[in-house]
This record gives C-alpha cells, structure tokens and sequence, in this order.
C-alpha cells in the first residue's frame, strides 16, 4: 500500500527532480494535499451522480444513520434535523412509517426526497404536489436539513463523510525530507522535537485511485511550474 511518502517521492520522480523536483517542497505539498483529496471525493461523487449507484472507490466514505450501528436523526418539533459532523454529501434518505394494521402495526419505509431551494419551495406552495407522510421532501437549511411534512419523528440517511485531510510530517536527514508515517516519532528536532509523535494523516481512499490522485497531484505542480515561468519569461522580455 502506497503512503503519502511514496507518493511524495514519485511526484517528484515525474517533474524530473533536478528540473522541476524543487518545486515540490514539504510545505507546498501539504497546502496541495487537502485541496486533492476533495477534487478526488467530488469527482467520485460526480460518477454516482450520472449512474445513481455507489462505486466500489466510494465505499471507505459510506455511512449511514438509522442503522445499528449509529441512530437515526431525530427532528425537532419544526422539522430539523443536524447533520452529522463528518456529513458531506447525501446518498439516499428514509424514514420508517408504521400503521396501524388490523389490531398490529406495520412498517412501511418511505422515501425522503432531497430537493434544492426553488423546487422545495414550488413543492411547499403547490397543492397537487405538497409533500405527504408517504412522499415526504427535504432541503438544506444553514447546515441544517428541514423535512416536511410535519409529523416526522427520525429520518435515517445513507451519506458520503468528508475524509479527514492528509498530513504529511516529517524529518529533515541529510537536507532531504524524510516521510514518517503515522505512528512513528521525529528523530530529530529538524521540523518537531525529537521524540513527538508523527501527524502525518493518510489519504483514506482505495489503492487503486492512487494512481488518480498521483495524477491530479502532477499535473498541479504542472500548472503551477508553467504559470511562473511564464510570469518571469514575460517580465525578462519587458525588461530587455
């Protein structure tokens, strides 16, 4: 499994180290990486968006509220609801309507549809389509969700969580960065004092979209190389 050392070096690699390696530094590198791990969630976001199923890539960022594992979301009495704090990107939303079935109840899960502002709105002020308890709609409201109709107890939600950012900490040996991956110490008082665990964060995506984020990663120092040396080309043939 590559680690964010790997992948530093061979950024490196593939801008041609004495060319254009010294561009890649620790410090830019880290402003970079947060920046590569949302560009890369969206994209896979995107691909679910156009087949409306979860890809195998998509899977270490599923979770899903209202499950065994993690509750429901109870709205308040207005029909509120708080998102989780990992939140990112609704998948699929339901709640659980249980009626009143000869003497016993029954549990019919409905679907809950996420709309933007002006179809929600259209929705709320239209009779034909008003939301019911069998067809109940949702929006974003200030990092909050509100549902509607009223009535609505808990909704549980499949979402995608946004990943925590990637880190890259390390030692200065021999005027090189050394890569030390999380669990391991500084060795030196170059960056951290010797001793004090390392705060490198790992990307969380699979292996196999490595080679993609390698990709976006390049082709940024990329842009950026040829954007300064065209700012200097163009300020040394003004000065000439």
């Amino acid at each position: 499994m590559l680690n964010l050392g790997d992948i530093y070096t061979r950024v490196r690699e593939r801008l041609g180290k004495d060319q254009f390696g010294g561009y890649v530094t620790p410090l830019n590198f880290n402003q970079l990486l947060p920046w590569v791990n949302v560009y890369k969630l969206n994209d896979l976001i995107k691909v679910f968006e156009e087949k409306s199923e979860i890809s195998r890539d998509l899977f270490p960022f599923i979770k899903t509220v209202g499950s065994p594992e993690y509750p429901a979301i109870v709205l308040d009495s207005y029909g509120y609801g708080e998102y989780p704090e990992d939140y990112y990107y609704t998948a699929r939303s339901a709640y659980s309507q249980f009626l009143n079935n000869c003497g016993g109840y029954s549990e019919n899960v409905r679907m809950v549809e996420f709309l933007n502002q002006q179809d929600f709105g259209y929705r709320m002020s239209t009779e034909l389509m008003k939301p019911t308890l069998e067809q109940p709609i949702a929006v974003d409201e200030n990092e909050r969700f509100l549902v509607r109709p009223l009535g609505i107890q808990s909704v549980g939600f499949t979402y995608i969580r946004r990943p925590a950012d990637p880190v890259f900490d390390y030692d200065i040996v021999n005027g090189k960065a050394v890569y030390l991956p999380p669990g391991t110490f500084h060795t030196n008082s170059s960056v951290l004092p010797s001793g004090t665990p390392s705060q490198s964060v790992e990307f969380e995506f699979l292996e196999p979209v490595y080679e993609d984020l390698m990709n976006i990663i390049v082709k940024e120092y990329a842009i950026k190389i040829r954007s300064e040396f065209n700012y200097q080309t163009s300020n040394t043939d003004q000065g000439a």
